[in-house]
């Protein structure tokens, strides 16, 4: 078995698709993950413009991240080469509030994140009733 890590972020955040958001308790993991980022100052305080689907989507990968409890690998802090990888170059930013405020442990000399108990208990749904989210 090798310790290669396979998972990095570019993986994750080019696996998001729209059925991430059709399925109700997936959706309301990312409503209840990206409140919390908001309010703890990860993101500002307002979707505008160009932000919000790059903010979904993000939060979505990040979803799927924490679900999969692995470290996985920050292919670079460039934030051009996160634009030309087509993904929003805002991503190391919130990566190092993510770390700042609890969610991830993030190493920069080995570039890997792993997901904190903060954000796996955050996409838990503990209290949140599907049923009346389904109304």
């Amino acid at each position: 078995m090798s310790d290669e890590i396979m998972n990095s972020v570019f993986c994750f955040l080019g696996s998001v698709m729209h059925t991430d958001f059709s399925n109700l308790e997936n959706c309301a993991k990312i409503d209840q993950l990206e409140a919390a980022m908001r309010l703890d100052g990860i993101f500002s305080g307002h979707r505008v413009g160009q932000y919000q689907v790059a903010q979904r989507h993000f939060v979505a990968a990040m979803v799927r991240f924490a679900q999969e409890a692995e470290p996985c690998k920050v292919n670079t802090r460039n934030q051009s080469e996160w634009s030309k990888q087509g993904y929003n170059s805002n991503g190391v930013e919130w990566l190092d509030r993510m770390k700042e405020y609890g969610y991830i442990t993030y190493s920069l000399t080995s570039k890997q994140i792993r997901p904190k108990d903060k954000i796996k208990k955050l996409i838990q749904l503990e209290n949140v009733d599907l049923a009346i989210l389904a109304a």
